[in-house]
C-alpha cells in the first residue's frame, strides 16, 4: 500500500495569477506587482504555528493569502487575551513597523495559511516609488482604527451586566479556537 502523502498548498507562480492580489494591500496596485513578485518570499504555517511574538522587532509585512490568524496579546500576569483575527486580503504586523515600535501582540496561525512577506527595506522602497500601496495600507490602518473605536464606544455604551454577558461569549469563542 502506497502512503498518502498530504496535499501542500501551491506556491502562486507570480502575483498576477494570485488569488487574493485585489484584496492585498500590496498587490492591488498593478504597477508594483513586478517589484513586489520579485522581492516578495512565500510562507506556509500549520495552525498553531507563531508568525511573529509580541516583544519582538518588525522585520517587515506579512500579507495573508489563505487561512486565520489571531493576535494575541500576553499580559503581565500571564492572562492571554485574543485581540482580533484576521483572513486573507489582510496585513500583519503593519503598526509596529510604521511606528517603530516591537510588536505589541503575537500572531498565530488559526487555521493552516500561505503567506507573503515582504521585508521592511524593500517594504519602504515599494512605498516611496508607488504612493498607491500607501494609501491601501492607510486605508487598511483608518479601517482598524474605525472598528477599535467603534468597540470601544460600544462597550462604554453598555450596562455592566451586557459587559460581563459580550465577555463570557467571547471567551467561550475564543477558548474554542485554542
Amino acid at each position: 500500500m502506497k502512503a498518502q502523502r498530504a496535499a501542500q498548498p501551491c506556491q502562486p507562480a507570480r502575483c498576477e495569477t494570485c488569488e487574493i492580489r485585489e484584496q492585498s494591500p500590496l498587490c492591488s496596485v498593478e504597477d508594483a506587482r513586478v517589484e513586489i513578485q520579485m522581492a516578495r518570499t512565500w510562507v506556509h504555517f500549520q495552525a498553531g504555528q507563531t508568525i511573529f511574538y509580541q516583544g519582538n522587532e518588525p522585520l517587515g509585512l506579512f500579507v495573508i493569502q489563505s487561512g486565520l490568524v489571531k493576535l494575541e496579546s500576553i499580559t503581565s500576569d500571564g492572562a492571554s487575551h485574543t485581540r482580533r483575527l484576521l483572513g486573507p486580503g489582510q496585513a500583519l504586523g503593519y503598526r509596529a513597523l510604521f511606528a517603530g515600535e516591537k510588536y505589541q501582540a503575537s500572531a498565530v496561525t488559526v487555521e493552516e495559511g500561505n503567506f507573503c512577506f515582504l521585508s521592511k527595506t524593500v517594504l519602504i522602497g515599494v512605498i516611496k516609488r508607488h504612493p498607491g500601496v500607501a494609501m491601501n495600507l492607510l486605508q487598511q490602518l483608518s479601517r482598524d482604527l474605525r472598528t477599535a473605536e467603534e468597540k470601544w464606544v460600544t462597550q462604554v455604551d453598555k450596562g455592566a451586566p451586557e459587559r460581563v454577558a459580550e465577555a463570557l461569549i467571547f471567551c467561550n469563542w475564543s477558548a474554542k479556537l485554542n
